[in-house]
């Protein structure tokens, strides 16, 4: 794991001895022919164990590894149905997606907690198997999800921050 003293403007890299376990299950359901849906959920614990008194990083015992949520969730939802376009057969095809990442610690100190966040995903056009044609937008409710964080000192912490709301069109052909 990375450390940043802000005293001295050094990265220190400490490997920490930590136990995880956690479960995830998975699901996918045909409801008609045309609607597919689709699920995942997943749960993890973390402990990070045997810390060294001589180590720089604030890790305690017992601390959370960061970065690893305990829960994270997805749900996602496949509609089609034949439809003819410039002539030619194909299908028109709607996907709606929902991912959930729950809150997790920032650094091996646990000194905060990263928010969690939920994003939904939404795509409809029309595929031909070899050309697709769609318009899509991705994260749809403009969430800011914060997916990393460097703790620089007590006051000053640094963020890889998700973009926004994303709206396009987008064309896909296999040969």
């Amino acid at each position: 794991m990375v450390f940043f003293d802000p005293t001295t403007f050094n990265l220190f890299f400490d490997n920490q001895d930590y136990r995880s376990y956690g479960a995830e299950l998975e699901l996918q359901a045909d409801l008609s022919p045309n609607l597919r849906l689709r699920g995942a959920l997943g749960y993890t614990e973390t402990e990070i164990r045997n810390v060294s008194p001589t180590s720089v990083t604030r890790a305690v015992n017992g601390n959370e590894v960061p970065n690893i949520p305990n829960i994270t969730a997805s749900l996602g939802i496949e509609y089609r149905q034949d439809l003819a376009l410039f002539g030619t057969t194909g299908e028109f095809v709607f996907n709606g997606d929902v991912s959930h990442v729950g809150a997790r610690q920032a650094d091996v100190a646990n000194s905060f907690e990263i928010d969690s966040y939920t994003v939904t995903d939404l795509q409809v056009g029309w595929d031909r198997g070899n050309i697709e044609l769609y318009a899509y937008a991705r994260n749809v409710f403009d969430e800011r999800p914060i997916y990393f964080t460097s703790v620089f000192s007590p006051n000053a912490n640094a963020a890889i921050v998700g973009r926004g709301r994303q709206l396009g069109i987008g064309a896909r052909w296999e040969w």
